[in-house]
């Protein structure tokens, strides 16, 4: 294999609000360039098309990150919008109550 090569792959990654992605990207210290791409200080890069993300075999745990934190701001600002109110029982689960 050339030395030049670079080898990536693709994430499934389904972003309906960029903002929300914005906003959990910057708390893994990414920054989103753009409409479609997420650096980060070291010079990591994840292109967003479509529905997936593209990125080094390396980076997909990063991408995996950024799906659960992308999914928690999701669950926060609909919980916002509707008056609920989220709590997370542990990592993954969040119970919701209607009204503050």
């Amino acid at each position: 294999m050339p030395c030049d090569q670079v080898i990536t792959t693709s994430v499934e990654l389904h972003v309906a609000d960029r903002t929300l992605l914005k906003i959990a990207a910057e708390k893994l210290g990414m920054t989103l360039v753009g409409t479609n791409t997420l650096c980060t200080k070291s010079g990591t890069q994840i292109v967003i098309q479509k529905d997936k993300a593209v990125c080094r075999q390396e980076d997909v745990e990063l991408v995996n990150k950024l799906r659960v934190g992308y999914a928690k701001e999701v669950v926060k600002h609909a919980a916002k919008k509707l008056g609920w109110k989220v709590t997370m029982k542990k990592e993954g689960s969040y119970t919701l109550k209607k009204g503050y």
